[in-house]
């Protein structure tokens, strides 16, 4: 059986929030893009610097949880073969 959960909006927007804070949105910015984001507005209601902000928000928050992705990949793949060192250079 599957479960839905149901959150509220203000829920919704502090998720958002959050997450956009966890990978490196400031948070300002993050406050703004997760209101736009919960309200849900129609596109072409949206001003130019709410549409750039909400892009530049979820674009940099995709980038950074790609990355954290690929470095727990690599971590789990080391992990699993113990004759794999990893080399830090600086």
């Amino acid at each position: 059986m599957q479960e839905k959960f149901l959150i509220s909006p203000e829920q919704k927007e502090q998720l958002f929030h959050t997450e956009l804070v966890k990978y490196g949105i400031p948070y300002h910015k993050a406050a703004k893009a997760a209101k736009i984001l919960v309200s849900n507005p129609p596109e072409e209601t949206l001003t130019d610097e709410e549409t750039k902000l909400v892009q530049e928000a979820c674009r940099e928050w995709l980038k950074q949880r790609q990355r954290l992705d690929f470095v727990l990949q690599q971590l789990t793949t080391s992990n699993s073969n113990p004759d794999t060192d990893l080399h830090y250079s600086r």
